[in-house]
């Protein structure tokens, strides 16, 4: 009997995607990378993301759609649509997700942030995975921040969730140079989760780069500078973007146009309250989204943004001058990740209690003068290569152990 042809690796992507669209935006990079890298590989998403369908995904990829959640302004989730208590909507997409897992039947799954997902919801999965596919390799994607070291080594320790990922993971991958972010060991690694860390730095999209002056002319941007102002999915992002309509209203001889994204996670009532504003004022637009920030950004004399890292790396990448709001509650992580950018000189850095839109006009000000960035940065943005290549070195590990040996 002639054995069937070997069949390419199958990947599995998961983000819980509570907050924003940086977990979905992350793993989409990284799979247009291996979609290119292993031509025979074909790749499944797990996502909690309502926006999925509106970025194009990399070829032989599919994905299931589990149940929406949220982080409220106490950072403890909640359903986003459906009518559900918080362990019955993670009981819902726990299974959900083991059974796509059951179906599917991986070579490698890749897990954004979260070790566990949602409240504990893959918990379940991938130990039923891990007993059963033995031979898949499992591994963990961190941002270069995850929040403050120390709420995270208490909550890790209170749910014991170090051992746990100790026994789970294969591989740990930090995405961002060494340096930036708070060290493993200050999340309170084990030596040997240690011996698993590989830091990958920046993942940001790689590809054919916009003009400027290609840019400009799609946008129809004429000769004057152009604001971009951008809150990421828009969940909490209004009031930055309110304070600073105020001072432009107030004073609008400010020689710029500004060019708004609402994102598409904004209540509908406020984005809507911004378009208005924006209505018949020349040299002001207003949007919700828009796929391609990198082609916005090429356009941009200057951006006024959160602190998130899909869109901080997207800028560190483009070079041009950033005034940056970083979110402060429920957690840290784009305080530190724009201090630590801001004590390199790579952005400009608001609290968010001093975004008034005069202060906000100060730095855009200043940002303007100084024009964009020529120095070359202190570390690499190459990470979607570097990650490529550290998921395919564990998957061709393990196909080679499953290939049938030929005898003669």
């Amino acid at each position: 009997m002639t054995a069937p042809p070997p069949r390419g690796p199958r990947i599995v992507l998961y983000g819980h995607d509570t907050v924003g669209l940086g977990h979905l935006r992350r793993n989409l990079t990284i799979a247009h990378r291996l979609a290119r890298d292993l031509p025979e590989a074909h790749f499944l998403t797990l996502t909690g993301s309502n926006q999925a369908h509106a970025f194009p995904l990399p070829p032989r990829m599919d994905f299931v759609k589990i149940p929406s959640a949220a982080k409220n302004r106490d950072g403890v989730y909640e359903a986003r649509a459906l009518d559900l208590p918080l362990d019955e909507l993670r009981d819902m997409r726990s299974r959900l997700i083991a059974e796509a897992l059951r179906s599917y039947r991986p070579d490698l799954v890749l897990v954004d942030h979260a070790p566990a997902g949602m409240d504990g919801e893959l918990m379940g999965p991938l130990e039923e995975l891990r007993a059963v596919r033995p031979r898949a390799a499992l591994v963990l994607g961190l941002r270069d921040v995850i929040d403050e070291p120390g709420r995270i080594r208490r909550r890790w320790k209170r749910e014991g969730l170090i051992e746990w990922i100790e026994r789970i993971y294969d591989r740990v991958l930090i995405y961002g140079p060494p340096g930036v972010g708070p060290s493993p060991e200050a999340y309170g690694f084990s030596r040997r989760l240690l011996g698993r860390v590989r830091f990958t730095n920046y993942v940001v999209r790689l590809g054919d780069e916009m003009s400027r002056a290609e840019a400009r002319r799609r946008l129809g941007v004429g000769a004057e500078p152009l604001i971009l102002l951008t809150v990421g999915g828009g969940d909490d992002g209004e009031p930055m973007l309110q304070a600073f309509l105020d001072a432009h209203e107030r004073d609008p001889a400010l020689p710029a146009q500004l060019l708004i994204l609402t994102g598409p996670l904004m209540n509908g009532d406020l984005a809507a309250s911004l378009r208005a504003r924006a209505r018949g004022r020349p040299g002001v637009t207003v949007i919700d989204f828009d796929p391609d920030l990198p082609a916005l950004l090429a356009a941009a004399d200057v951006v006024v943004s959160m602190a998130g890292y899909n869109t901080m790396s997207e800028i560190l990448r483009s070079g041009v001058p950033a005034v940056v709001v970083p979110r402060v509650h429920p957690r840290l992580e784009q305080w530190m990740r724009a201090s630590a950018l801001q004590a390199l000189g790579l952005c400009r850095v608001v609290p968010p209690a001093e975004a008034t839109g005069e202060r906000l006009r100060a730095e855009v000000e200043a940002a303007l003068a100084k024009g964009l960035r020529s120095a070359p940065l202190p570390f690499g943005m190459d990470g979607v290569r570097c990650v490529s290549q550290e998921l395919r070195a564990l998957i061709e590990d393990r196909l080679d152990s499953l290939r049938p040996v030929t005898v003669a």
